[in-house]
């Protein structure tokens, strides 16, 4: 049996990345956001069309934040979407990278794009009802919150595809400090960390996986998010 292998040598033709700078108020935040590269702007048109299970749209929402943010961005992109008072959640992200696709798929000749501009889709509090969660032998016992739907998405496909640990650690930590008051997110995520308990991550993604399931919306619920993102994008 031969062990010989081809080689295949290629080149692309040069090319200098565009940024195509977008303006953006994004629920009050004002920003101005630079192009992806194409992988990730190509994801983001079929997010936006609604094309794609969870797991896949939930990727594909954290690829193109983490893409099209800079940190201090993400920082307080996040700090919204974990505050339960806050408007920023799915249906908002979704107008977020529908509108930005649009613009930046549908380029003007004179580059002077229209800035996207996401309201809140309406003021209303997460869906569902408050939980306590006991464990006996683990001595655990805290009431956990329903969270924003988005912080749903990430952790119900984060621990359904089987995610590597790093990747469900945090989803997990969004999830607690989305869910648990301040002082009880605090506990666990020190009692995971700690060499002489017996809490772990194993215990906290059970209880996690159980109270998304409980919180995730409806298909019905799902599909009119869709619509939304198809119709909302324009300024």
């Amino acid at each position: 049996m031969s062990n010989a292998t081809t080689t295949l040598t290629f080149t692309t033709p040069a090319r200098t990345r565009v940024h195509h700078p977008v303006p953006v108020v994004f629920c009050g935040d004002e920003w101005t956001l630079q192009r992806p590269k194409d992988a990730t702007l190509y994801f983001a048109q079929v997010v936006a069309a609604g094309g794609v299970g969870d797991a896949d749209r939930a990727e594909a929402i954290m690829q193109f934040v983490n893409s099209v943010l800079d940190p201090v961005q993400r920082h307080r992109y996040f700090e919204r979407i974990i505050d339960r008072a806050d408007p920023v959640a799915l249906d908002e992200t979704l107008l977020l990278i529908g509108g930005l696709a649009d613009r930046w798929t549908n380029w003007p000749d004179d580059g002077q794009p229209e800035p996207v501009i996401v309201e809140p889709v309406q003021g209303r509090p997460p869906a569902g009802e408050s939980i306590t969660v006991v464990h006996d032998d683990l001595e655990v016992r805290f009431v956990a919150h329903p969270p924003k739907d988005i912080v749903l998405l990430f952790a119900a496909a984060s621990l359904a595809v089987g995610a590597n640990l790093g990747q469900q650690a945090a989803a997990i930590g969004l999830f607690l400090d989305s869910a648990l008051e301040p002082a009880d997110a605090l506990v666990i995520s020190h009692r995971m960390r700690s060499q002489h308990d017996e809490l772990d991550l194993e215990h906290v993604a059970e209880f996690v996986t159980q109270l998304a399931q409980t919180w995730l919306p409806g298909p019905a619920n799902r599909a009119e998010r869709r619509a939304a993102a198809r119709t909302g994008g324009r300024a």
